[in-house]
């Protein structure tokens, strides 16, 4: 009888603890399909904003502003909602977070877009998923508003010794990019190049005229992979 009543309670406690669990799935799903939806749009229109020349210089600078910090609302937003699932970082909430920046890019600017992933998935480091997140969404937005092509490609390398993340575009190119990336004139380069050091990677651009434009960001293992995840390498 013992026995029993502890199978009863036991049975009731696990289906009360599922019921809440659909529960926060449902509201994770709503939160997801509607508000951060919406609040996305508002963001890409405020970019929008911010690059017209026919908008004073000023409030351009105030709109961009306003953009980074929806796009930083956005970010935290999708990871409470991760939190809000239960959902840990098993490796696959950089892809498919990265997927779903780019659904959204490829509806609003309509280019074909790919991403790829090769290697074992693995978790990161919080610092690295925050910092290779927003070098992902940069170079995505590049890509997709700048470029002129008409496929974006992403590909995640999950290799032993470091993080690949490559950001490609079949565009127009970017003259002079390199030097860009050292003197701040290009298309916010330089803020990628600072995010990449803070990782502790390392960032490249291959670009010319109507060849498309490449961007490779490389942290190596002990600054991208939990501990524990994977061996670190000098």
């Amino acid at each position: 009888l013992v026995w029993l009543a502890h199978y009863l309670r036991t049975r009731s406690l696990r289906r009360k603890m599922q019921i809440r669990i659909d529960e926060r799935e449902a509201v994770a799903r709503d939160i997801h399909d509607t508000l951060l939806q919406r609040f996305h749009g508002v963001m890409l229109s405020l970019q929008a904003w911010a690059a017209d020349d026919a908008i004073p210089e000023r409030r351009r600078a105030e709109i961009s502003d306003m953009s980074g910090q929806a796009r930083d609302a956005l970010l935290e937003g999708r990871e409470r909602i991760l939190s809000l699932r239960g959902a840990g970082d098993d490796g696959l909430a950089l892809y498919d977070q990265i997927a779903a920046e780019g659904s959204l890019l490829q509806q609003r600017f309509r280019l074909a877009f790919v991403l790829d992933a090769k290697g074992k998935p693995r978790p990161l480091r919080d610092e690295c998923s925050r910092e290779i997140l927003h070098i992902a969404f940069e170079a995505m937005r590049n890509a997709f508003g700048h470029s002129g092509g008409e496929t974006v490609r992403v590909v995640l390398n999950y290799a032993d010794d470091a993080l690949w993340l490559s950001v490609l575009d079949d565009g127009r190119g970017m003259p002079g990019a390199e030097a860009g990336v050292q003197d701040g004139t290009h298309f916010g380069l330089v803020g990628l190049s600072e995010r990449v050091r803070r990782a502790g990677g390392v960032l490249h651009v291959d670009t010319a005229p109507d060849e498309g434009t490449e961007v490779h960001v490389k942290i190596p293992a002990r600054n991208a992979y939990a501990r524990g995840s994977a061996r670190e390498r000098a």
